[in-house]
């Protein structure tokens, strides 16, 4: 295993690349006594971010599945590590005291980087109302309505803006990216519309 120092407000990024399909690697954080692991390749991907908070040790673990190994193949990989900047967090001030989820979203202001995080809270029923801070002035909330879509085809909703506003929604795999009067873009996940 590779172990990397990680310092607060900063993300990890690791990437892997190996000719051998069966290549991929794991990472846990030391202080995570149960063993999981933050960073699955097999089912996240060949690249990780990871945000880190506070610091901390990660040790990033390179395998190959149990068939491969059992044939006794090996794997030739490379692996790039970096330590970036931290994410910009947006927190919220005030908004709805009761609500069905709260957490975090990717935004960004200006363009659609997402490299930023906002604060969010959502009731969820037929209009389901998700307030957030507004990436642009974050003194304020961006409040976004969403109707008419549902589980099975999310596609048939779509968001509008409370006070008025422009704004377009472009799905991008099981999430949305909405973007307000040109300039603030917001990632929403299905599970924060529908829970899960």
């Amino acid at each position: 295993a590779y172990a990397v120092a990680a310092p607060g407000n900063t993300r990890l990024r690791v990437e892997m690349a190996s000719k051998n399909p069966s290549a991929y690697y794991n990472i846990h954080d030391v202080r995570d006594q149960s063993g999981a692991a933050v960073h699955r390749s097999d089912v996240d991907g060949s690249v990780a971010v990871i945000n880190v908070a506070v610091p901390t040790t990660y040790l990033i673990r390179p395998y190959l599945f149990r068939n491969a190994a059992r044939e006794g193949k090996t794997a030739d990989y490379t692996l790039w590590v970096d330590i970036l900047p931290g994410r910009k967090i947006h927190r919220a001030n005030g908004g709805p005291t009761k609500y069905d989820a709260s957490g975090y979203c990717d935004c960004s202001s200006g363009d659609p980087s997402l490299a930023d995080q906002c604060e969010f809270r959502v009731t969820r029923g037929p209009i389901t109302e998700i307030w957030m801070v507004n990436v642009v002035n974050p003194e304020e909330f961006r409040i976004l309505n969403f109707k008419d879509g549902s589980q099975q085809d999310p596609t048939k909703g779509h968001f509008t803006v409370v006070g008025g506003g422009e704004v377009s929604a472009e799905r991008v795999d099981d999430s949305w990216l909405v973007t307000v009067n040109g300039r603030e873009f917001y990632s929403i996940f299905d599970a924060v519309i529908w829970g899960g």
